[in-house]
């Protein structure tokens, strides 16, 4: 069995999404990965630290995945994580700030 690398943003997409309550339910699908894929650009994450934390998610509806791949590519490709810069936005989503 494959050794699961380690990837120093996972842990902080996790409290990501438990803070903000991100589902990735069908309706609300697409502004959960919008909200997820900003933010984890905003942190420098790498795709791939996006793919460790919602493999799970990937596996219960693959559908999940597809979608993903579309938003993550159009976040990157439009600046999304540049949002989170914007001290008007400090309380728009929780105001999750993650630890130092």
């Amino acid at each position: 069995m494959e050794k699961e690398k380690y990837n120093p943003y996972v842990g902080d997409l996790k409290d990501f999404i438990k803070h903000n309550s991100l589902t990735f339910e069908k309706g609300r699908r697409n502004t959960d990965l919008v909200v997820l894929c900003g933010y984890s650009l905003h942190t420098g994450a790498e795709k791939e630290a996006l793919e460790m934390v919602l493999e799970n998610q990937f596996k219960v509806d693959p559908e999940v995945k597809e979608e993903f791949n579309r938003v993550y590519d159009y976040a990157n490709k439009n600046n999304y994580g540049d949002w989170w810069n914007d001290p008007r936005n400090k309380d728009a989503i929780n105001a999750y700030t993650p630890p130092s």
